[in-house]
This record gives C-alpha cells, sequence and structure tokens, in this order.
C-alpha cells in the first residue's frame, strides 16, 4: 500500500498602508504614501532558509490635466529584507480625440518577488507526475508598454489595447516546479466591450497572448493564446443576477510544450440581495 505523505503551508501577512491625495490645483493632484508588509510562513514537511521577511515601500505620484490631455507619473522605491532594493516606475498619458475617443500610451516597471508558496510549496503527486516549490528562486523584473484606444457611448463602450513586456527572470513553473526563466516575452491583444439590451448589462471580452520563452521560443506554461468571458447582469428591486461565461483556450503543462491542456469552458450563475442598511 502506497503510503500517504500529509502536510500544510501556512502564510500570515501583516500590513500597513498609508495613502494621501491632495488637490494642489484644478488641473494638478498629487499623491503618496507608504506600504510595510510582514509574511511569516510555516510548513510542516519543507526545510526553509527563511521563514520571514517585510517589505518597506514609499511612493509618490502625479496627475496633471489640461484640456484634452492627461498626463500621470509615479516612482515607487521598494525595500526587500530578502531581496534588497527596487526602484520601479509607471508613464502615462492620454488624449481625447473626440468628446467620445480616447487615445491611451503607457510605459512601466515593476518587480515581483517570489511568494512563500512559489518557494516553499511541499511536494505533492499525482496522474500528471510531480510539483514542488523551489526555493533558490530570485525576484523577476519587467517592463510593459500599453497602446490604447477607448471609447464612451451612450448605446456601449468599448476598449482595444495592445502590449508587450519584457521579463527578466521571470517566476513560472515547468510542470514539476518553479523556475526562472532567464527572459521572456508576453505580447498580448485585449478587446473589451459594454452595452445593454434592455434591462440586461453585457461585457464581453476577448484575449490573444503571444507568452514565449525568449531563449527556447517555447510557449509559457498554461497560458491560453485565446481567451474569452461574457458577463450578463440583470437588475430588479433589490436584487442582482448575474449569468458569466469564461473560455480558456488551449495551453501547454510543460515548458517543452508535449503536454497539451484542452480547452475548457466555465459558466457562473450568481445572485446577490441589497439591504438598505448597505449590506448584501
Amino acid at each position: 500500500m502506497a503510503k500517504v505523505l500529509l502536510s500544510t503551508i501556512s502564510t500570515n501577512r501583516v500590513a500597513v498602508n498609508w495613502n494621501n491625495n491632495l488637490q494642489v490645483s484644478e488641473q494638478l493632484k498629487v499623491l503618496g504614501g507608504i506600504d510595510w508588509y510582514q509574511d511569516k510562513v510555516d510548513n510542516t514537511t519543507k526545510a526553509m532558509t527563511k521563514d520571514s521577511r517585510d517589505n518597506g515601500a514609499v511612493f509618490a505620484g502625479a496627475i496633471y490635466t489640461q484640456g484634452i490631455v492627461s498626463l500621470e507619473g509615479n516612482v515607487r522605491f521598494d525595500d526587500n529584507s530578502a531581496y534588497g532594493n527596487y526602484t520601479t516606475y509607471q508613464l502615462g498619458g492620454g488624449v481625447n480625440v473626440t468628446e467620445s475617443i480616447k487615445l491611451v500610451a503607457l510605459h512601466g516597471t515593476a518587480f515581483k518577488a517570489p511568494t512563500f508558496n512559489d518557494l516553499y510549496w511541499p511536494k505533492e503527486c499525482g496522474s500528471w507526475g510531480c510539483y514542488e516549490g523551489n526555493p533558490n528562486l530570485v525576484p523577476e523584473e519587467s517592463q510593459t508598454s500599453e497602446l490604447a484606444i477607448e471609447g464612451d457611448y451612450d448605446i456601449a463602450g468599448f476598449r482595444l489595447a495592445a502590449y508587450q513586456s519584457d521579463v527578466d527572470k521571470m517566476i513560472a513553473s515547468n510542470g514539476s516546479t518553479n523556475v526562472n526563466i532567464n527572459k521572456a516575452k508576453i505580447k498580448g491583444i485585449e478587446v473589451a466591450t459594454s452595452f445593454h439590451t434592455g434591462p440586461i448589462d453585457h461585457q464581453v471580452s476577448y484575449d490573444y497572448l503571444d507568452a514565449k520563452d525568449d531563449t527556447t521560443g517555447k510557449d509559457l506554461v498554461r497560458r491560453a493564446r485565446h481567451s474569452g468571458k461574457w458577463n450578463a447582469s440583470y437588475n430588479i428591486a433589490a436584487w442582482r443576477f448575474d449569468l458569466s461565461y469564461l473560455y480558456q483556450g488551449k495551453r501547454y503543462d510543460d515548458a517543452s510544450n508535449t503536454r497539451v491542456l484542452d480547452p475548457y469552458s466555465l459558466v457562473d450563475i450568481a445572485g446577490t440581495y441589497y439591504f438598505d442598511n448597505g449590506l448584501s
């Protein structure tokens, strides 16, 4: 008889945030604040090199609007006890070419530290093979650019966006554990629209994703090239009813792109009642 090993992994987080917004003038708003958290992990079966860490950050930014032009800039400094210091930023701008059409451009950088689950997830096996965390992971760093056109009309709204992310040391699964991919490139197109048919509100979106390991040219694991979502909402008196459909296309379960995961669909139904005192 096979031996079954039961294990648990538990992470606790304490976080403090302080956010400030100041309207300097009709055109200019500035913001800033601090963000601090501490994580502690407990794993019953896997040895850990470090079971706690904290991250402190300060950030500042500004939003400027003049006529048909809006500009935004943000900068953030993080001090991570496990991985050191990182400075990231985001710049964006928009132009209202008509009363209903807006052009948007964004560029920013980011860093992402591996979670304790990424590092120390206990080994588990099934018919698909075995999987466990990797304590040797390092943070990933990325830069992303996006161009978009947005429309807002009485009968419908839409957003069409194209983006590209270049990621160094990307944290991703290879089918059996988490690894740092030396360089990854992610390109995508997003199309979203919202409209009404009588009393029913609709939100429909489609995403095309080309996510590859830049070294091997293979698709990144478990990232569908095609996905879509439709949600319909109906409100009557204090009730709201939602019907959602989600589609995820074919994707690969391993870094060599030999194990194919079939497409799947999900249908969700939800009902909400809103009380007069704010509860739902």
